[in-house]
């Protein structure tokens, strides 16, 4: 379970006061239940506006969740068939961890066989209790098979239980829902990857391609959120870890492009659990009623000729374009790592430039910094290849840097990201 915070959950307190409640009413326990979702959410929120580390929230939103659920679950325990196996685990945002003030809590109630008849007084009763707690639930009641074919049909919901964290029962039956689901017998990591980042171009098609709206979806819209849990779900399906710093070691990022993906994330994390406190519900769009308030939340004040909402945007933009461009350079060193098969064809063009496959690569890594005239695309000599390889970004980047005779970070150099997009 994620750790709850003592100041915002005390968990002898509460224990305590629920033994002394041993012969209430069930409006009275559920009462206790419902303060102490009230007051964690409270003292969270206190947090937030005084600036705490939004991750540590998001972490502290889901431990108080899993401290009040797993009491839930046990104080509903007598209603259950001792004979069922049923397990509880969170999925989604929530089975990461990581739980927004007015996000669903997504939950699996996981049956070893098919007894959802006899599992039904249980499971009704404590959903019941839940919602009437105050927690906004999304559920699934499944069997071990029944997991295995949905997510055999549905690359969804094989992502979802990817994600899955046991809270209470039994742990092997859990394992085994993992097994099975898992890489080795569901979805491959080529097709998995593969099915993604369609559903990742798709998604994309419905923002225009663009980070650029007015009022961004900072959670689906390019460059998003979304685009970050991408590249972890597939680094999990192929490398078996959903630490994103795992890339810096296996060479497909750079610390210092690590650190920027990091960056990125935390910003738009406090941006949408911001956005959430202002509209009070479920919201993941930055609308013009919110962006002012967000700006002098974070700290953006007017300047000579620029007001705070204007670089607070300004912030966010390139923030999402930077995000967008590391995006789509690991998208290509997977679908290379991944999708490619036998040994790839290098194919010279010129002295400077070879065909890797069917992307544009550098001969040497100095091409651009001692002839800036070849980033003129007249002289790469690849015809219908107008796409570079990955890497060779930084040795563009490190051209232009010396032509106009700046620093440049990625950040800047986000308008070259039509350079590296995956075709």
């Amino acid at each position: 379970m994620a750790a709850a915070d003592p100041r915002i959950f005390d968990s002898r307190s509460f224990d305590h006061a629920l033994r002394d409640r041993e012969r209430a009413t069930p409006g009275q326990t559920l009462a206790l239940f419902r303060t102490a979702l009230r007051d964690g959410r409270a003292g969270l929120r206190e947090l937030y506006q005084t600036g705490a580390n939004v991750d540590t929230l998001l972490r502290r939103h889901a431990g108080l969740v899993d401290e009040l659920l797993t009491r839930a679950w046990t104080l509903h325990q007598p209603l259950l068939d001792t004979n069922i196996n049923l397990a509880l685990a969170a999925v989604g945002g929530y089975g990461r961890g990581e739980l927004y003030p007015h996000s669903d809590v997504d939950l699996l109630l996981l049956l070893e066989r098919d007894t959802h008849n006899q599992a039904r007084p249980f499971v009704e009763a404590f959903l019941r209790f839940l919602w009437d707690m105050g927690l906004e639930v999304g559920h699934s009641t499944r069997s071990l098979k029944e997991c295995v074919a949905e997510s055999r049909k549905d690359i969804t919901v094989a992502t979802n239980l990817m994600e899955a964290r046991l809270l209470v029962g039994d742990p092997g039956l859990f394992a085994n829902m993992q097994v099975k689901t898992g890489p080795a017998k569901l979805w491959p990591s080529p097709k998995f990857f593969a099915a993604k980042f369609a559903e990742q171009r798709a998604r994309h098609a419905r923002f225009d391609d663009t980070a650029y709206n007015l009022e961004p979806n900072i959670k689906e819209g390019p460059g998003g959120l979304r685009d970050i849990q991408m590249i972890a779900w597939v680094t999990q399906r192929q490398f078996g870890s959903a630490q994103l710093h795992d890339l810096v070691d296996l060479e497909f990022l750079t610390e210092k492009e690590y650190r920027a993906l990091e960056r990125g994330r935390r910003l738009l994390a406090q941006i949408r659990c911001g956005i959430h406190y202002l509209a009070e519900r479920r919201e993941d769009r930055l609308l013009f009623d919110h962006q002012r308030a967000l700006a002098m939340h974070m700290g953006f004040r007017d300047k000579a000729g620029i007001r705070a909402v204007e670089l607070f945007m300004k912030r966010y933009y390139r923030s999402v374009k930077e995000l967008a461009l590391l995006n789509e350079i690991l998208l290509q060193h997977f679908q290379e790592a991944i999708l490619q098969r036998g040994k790839v064809k290098i194919r010279p063009l010129n002295r400077r430039f070879q065909a890797h496959g069917g992307f544009l690569e550098v001969t040497r890594r100095t091409v651009f910094e001692r002839a800036p005239f070849a980033m003129l695309p007249d002289l790469w000599g690849g015809g219908e290849l107008a796409v570079f390889r990955a890497a060779a970004l930084p040795c563009l980047l490190a051209g232009i840097g010396r032509t106009l005779e700046i620093r440049l970070s990625t950040a800047v150099a986000a308008d070259a990201i039509d350079l590296v997009s995956v075709p």
